[in-house]
């Protein structure tokens, strides 16, 4: 992770001061989690951007050396689709300058804010 994003306030910060060649990847999932969930609330936690809903976690990312990382996923249900990103249970690893693919994290955010709201019934 870039050593001055691990000091951001807030997730406009953690963005502006990663990597320069991270910072669209980041932007695309800041973008994607706050579309798919915009009663998502957001905040630096554990020093990258992170998303609760109804008071839960709902995902996080962050920027690494020679990737993106998502966390929090509910990849169990997407095994096949997820395999090539897997990285270890619950996370997914994006190279660098690849486009992320969007309509499968999509499904994932969707996954894990139902997850949620189940679990609040």
């Amino acid at each position: 992770m870039a050593e001055k994003a691990k000091l951001a306030k807030d997730v406009p910060e953690y963005i502006a001061t990663a990597p320069k060649e991270t910072r669209a990847q980041l932007r695309e999932l800041r973008k994607l989690v706050t579309t798919v969930v915009p009663k998502a609330v957001e905040s630096i936690g554990y020093g990258m951007p992170y998303y609760k809903y109804n008071g839960r976690p709902l995902a996080s990312f962050a920027a690494f050396k020679e990737h993106v990382s998502v966390f929090a996923m509910p990849i169990h249900e997407f095994k096949a689709e997820t395999k090539p990103y897997l990285a270890s249970k619950g996370t997914l690893r994006f190279p660098i300058g690849d486009d992320l693919p969007a309509a499968l994290l999509t499904r994932l955010v969707k996954a894990r804010a139902k997850i949620i709201d189940a679990e609040k019934r």
